[in-house]
């Protein structure tokens, strides 16, 4: 495929590719020449045991727990009861499809329960967008807050500048329709009400935890790091073709067959 369409079904952006690409003319390690060109392992990363950092992770443990007790008190049962009419239509819709089925079809009567399903899971959409509107403010508020009192805009920016190939991302909105034929194949493995846990969880708390306590440049000094992903050959388990047929039964197939959906 071109490169337009690439980046569109990978999710890519022009900034993050440029980024790559600038790392692999650097060496592919980082975007310094020093890291070198050595990509078979992880790269260097000193731990930071400094004082300000052991305060900054007790500052973010402490106003986490402060923010996200009183926050899951609030949202959770009106966000699993508002989530449930949505995956029991998802359940109906997965008992229609034969077990062994590889590929959810986008015919006349998915996209019909597609948009149903996107009616009736509208309200839990609004409370999730009120989650993460509230979670914005928890977020600059103490976020702000600690970057005044400890005098560290210079490292703001520079965190904010590491952050920059990663933003302005492909819009989620577009992707609906992928979204729920994941979630079709999840209910089918895990049943409704766990998939409604899950989803629950994903969209009240994955937000706190990803911004605020993963990736903050307000609290703290952010850069990129090399991690390689190289296995082994799996040849102790089978050959490799095997292994990867399994794998994509696994991973991919939409209905599984009453044995393997219980082993998975």
């Amino acid at each position: 495929v071109d490169e337009t369409t690439r980046m569109r079904l990978n999710g890519e952006s022009v900034q993050c590719m440029a980024h790559m690409k600038a790392m692999k003319k650097a060496g592919g390690v980082s975007l310094r020449e020093a890291d070198g060109a050595d990509t078979s392992k992880d790269q260097d990363w000193p731990l930071d045991e400094s004082c300000f950092a052991k305060c900054a992770d007790m500052y973010c443990l402490i106003t986490t727990g402060f923010w996200l007790v009183p926050k899951a008190l609030i949202f959770v049962i009106p966000m699993l009861l508002l989530e449930l009419p949505a995956l029991v239509l998802l359940r109906s819709y997965v008992a229609t499809l034969k077990p062994g089925t590889d590929k959810v079809r986008r015919s006349r009567g998915f996209w019909m329960s597609f948009v149903l399903a996107l009616f009736l899971f509208f309200p839990a959409l609004i409370l999730a967008f009120l989650s993460l509107m509230v979670d914005y403010i928890f977020y600059w508020l103490f976020g702000i807050t600690f970057c005044i009192f400890t005098n560290r805009y210079c490292a703001v920016r520079r965190s904010m500048k590491a952050l920059n190939p990663y933003r302005n991302g492909p819009w989620i909105i577009s992707h609906l329709p992928d979204i729920y034929v994941a979630l079709i194949g999840q209910t089918a493995r895990q049943g409704i009400f766990e998939i409604a846990w899950s989803l629950s969880n994903m969209l009240l708390f994955v937000p706190c935890f990803k911004y605020y306590v993963n990736v903050n440049p307000w609290l703290q000094n952010l850069d990129h790091r090399l991690t390689t992903q190289i296995t082994t050959s799996m040849s102790d388990i089978a050959p490799a073709e095997h292994c990867a047929s399994i794998m994509q039964e696994i991973i991919s197939r939409a209905k599984h067959h009453p044995g393997r959906a219980r082993k998975v």
